[in-house]
This record gives C-alpha cells, sequence and structure tokens, in this order.
C-alpha cells in the first residue's frame, strides 16, 4: 500500500518534468550517522586490534608493521525508476564506509579516522581523506596509505646495505582550479630505476567528493560550514560549479631502498612526450630526497594529439637530488603500500 502510494505521489512529478525520477527501494545495510557511531565506538579507551576486526571485517590496506589498518564497506541499494508514469528498475546507489585505524605497539586503538560516501551512477570519483595520528589514507585514482617521512624512516632495518630515496614532485602542476599556470611544474607518472621496468607513481591524487555525503546530522546551514572548514582544512578547496563539492590535489612521495653505487632515475609521463632523468651515488644508510620537476614546452592541438598516441604536450625536465628534504617536498607524506 505504501509502495503505490508513493508511485501515484511522485509518478505526475516525473511526468511534468519529462525526466525519469529514481526512488531508492528499502534501507542500505548502513548510513552515516551508524559509521559516526561505529567510529566514535572504537576511540574508546583501551579498545583492541581484535575488537577492531570484529566490528570491522578485515583491513584492505596494512602499514608494514602492523600499527596502521584501513577498513572499507560497501552496499548497495536498488532504486525504481519511474519513466512517463511508468516503473522500471534504476541505477543502484553505492554506499562506501572507509575506516583509518592506527594502533600503538600494544595493538591498542590510539586513532581512528572514518567518511561514508553515497554515490550514484554518473557520479565523478567519491575520493576521501582520512587522517590518524601520523598516517593518512586517500581514496582516489588509487588507494593509499601513507605515512609521514619522519615515521617512515624510523621504522627502516638497522644495518640497512642501501639508500633509502623519498621521489616526488618538486612542484604543483596547476592541480586546482586557481593554481596560476605560470607557476606550475609537470606531474610526472612514471619512475624507472636503471634499467628495470618503468612503473607507474601515483604521486598525484585528485580525491573529489561531495561536500553533503560529510554532512553531520543537523543544521544544513551549519553542515555546510563545516563541511567546507573540513575540505579546507585537509589542503582542498570547496567548489558549487555542480555542486557543493571538495575537490583536493594530493601529493606524495615513493620510497626506493636501492643498493649502495652509481643510480640512474628516469621520470615520464603517459600524457607527455619528454622526461625527467637524473644520477646519484647511493651510499649505505643514506637518505636521498629526488625532487622531480619540468616545465611544458608545447601544447598540442587535437590533429597532433591524434598523432602523439594521445599525449596532450612535451615537456623537458629534470630530477634533482640531496640529502636534506626540498622546499617542495616538505610536507608529503610516504606512500606504504607502492
Amino acid at each position: 500500500m505504501l509502495f503505490a502510494r508513493t508511485v501515484a505521489l511522485i509518478a505526475p512529478l516525473a511526468l511534468l518534468a519529462g525526466c525519469a525520477t529514481e526512488i531508492p527501494l528499502g534501507e542500505p545495510d548502513f548510513s552515516q550517522p551508524e559509521v559516526q557511531a561505529q567510529t566514535e565506538a572504537l576511540r574508546a579507551p583501551f579498545t583492541t586490534r581484535q575488537q577492531v576486526h570484529t566490528a570491522l571485517g578485515a583491513p584492505v590496506l596494512s602499514a608494514p608493521d602492523g600499527s596502521a589498518e584501513v577498513f572499507h564497506v560497501t552496499a548497495r541499494q536498488q532504486q525504481l525508476a519511474l519513466v512517463m508514469m511508468f516503473p522500471l528498475p534504476g541505477f543502484s546507489l553505492r554506499h562506501e564506509a572507509h575506516t583509518l585505524v592506527v594502533y600503538d605497539g600494544h595493538d591498542a586503538v590510539t586513532g581512528v579516522d572514518s567518511a561514508y560516501r553515497r554515490e550514484e551512477f554518473g557520479d565523478v570519483n567519491q575520493g576521501v581523506v582520512l587522517r590518524a595520528g601520523e598516517y593518512e589514507f586517500v581514496h582516489a585514482q588509487s588507494d593509499l596509505l601513507l605515512v609521514t617521512p619522519d615515521r617512515h624512516l624510523a621504522a627502516r632495518a638497522h644495518g640497512e646495505p642501501g639508500c633509502t630515496v623519498l621521489a616526488g614532485c618538486a612542484r604543483p602542476c596547476r592541480a586546482l582550479p586557481d593554481e596560476p599556470a605560470s607557476a606550475g611544474g609537470v606531474c610526472w607518472t612514471r619512475l624507472q630505476v636503471d634499467d628495470g621496468p618503468a612503473r607507474e607513481a601515483p604521486l598525484l591524487q585528485m580525491p573529489i567528493w561531495h561536500l553533503e555525503d560529510a554532512a553531520e546530522p543537523g543544521s544544513p546551514d551549519t553542515g555546510r560550514s563545516t563541511m567546507e572548514s573540513g575540505c579546507e582544512e585537509l589542503g582542498g578547496q570547496a567548489s558549487n560549479g555542480s555542486g557543493p563539492m571538495c575537490i583536493l590535489a594530493q601529493y606524495s612521495m615513493v620510497p626506493l631502498l636501492l643498493a649502495p653505487g652509481r643510480h640512474r632515475l628516469v621520470a615520464t609521463s603517459k600524457s607527455l612526450d619528454g622526461e625527467a632523468r637524473g644520477e646519484f651515488e647511493c651510499t649505505a644508510g643514506a637518505i636521498v630526497y629526488a625532487a622531480l620537476d619540468g616545465e611544458i614546452t608545447e601544447r598540442y592541438s587535437l590533429s597532433k594529439q591524434l598523432g602523439a598516441g594521445l599525449r596532450t604536450a612535451a615537456a623537458t625536465g629534470r630530477i634533482t637530488f640531496s640529502r636534506d628534504p626540498p622546499p617542495g617536498l616538505q610536507g608529503q607524506r610516504v606512500i606504504l603500500n607502492w
């Protein structure tokens, strides 16, 4: 009876609008308030790793030493589409919950952060950025577990025979709308060591999410202000172009453990002609920062892109090595699952 009344009320509106109206059916397996309540419960004193696993299941990502874990839960909710008063199966809604948990050396929880996302068909990537303690989780083009350089370097095995290289983008590449083109560098996406294979290097990720999905229950105006502040605290920008959204450019460093001796790094991009390269001497126990940089020298027309394998521009580049973190890499975290 309730279903029939709902159809009777909404069908005329769909007819007048001349488009389909989708109605979620039933309730999802979890909601945003439930995710928030579960997160608060895990923050209780003396919560253990076993209790976390009982509540959230097996982690999808873990730090090598087990000091941080990431959990992911997904549920789908079917929708009914009304097209000119005719009910048809609609696209399903996707509900996601991501949780980052940090532990001490005794498997006790010391930090928790979580996010709820509701995704409809055709939505942009529902990005996530979570922070707890010295760790960060990014869900965007890739899923990355990150840690501060100090924590990563402190966890290195004593007496390592080689050196640790931390490679990252030296300058932003105008990823955000208000970044001036003149100040932008090149975002190289592949990294090759000596004669080894070139690997995709997720040095730049672009998490984007609807601010409504991060709203706290309560007043819409208050929630909107809180969401925008939270977006800016993460280093993102709030945009109202197609509804309130948070857009974030997330730069990170990839770690390399190399044997002593002379090494060559080559950085390239599948969307650019050109490369950045550099050589350095690796000594046992040393920490080396590799700053990848470059400039666009020519932007291709559409016809030239077609003839260049869909590459969009030509660029020149360089890699600068140093024992101390250069300004461009300061503040960037290290990727643990690369």
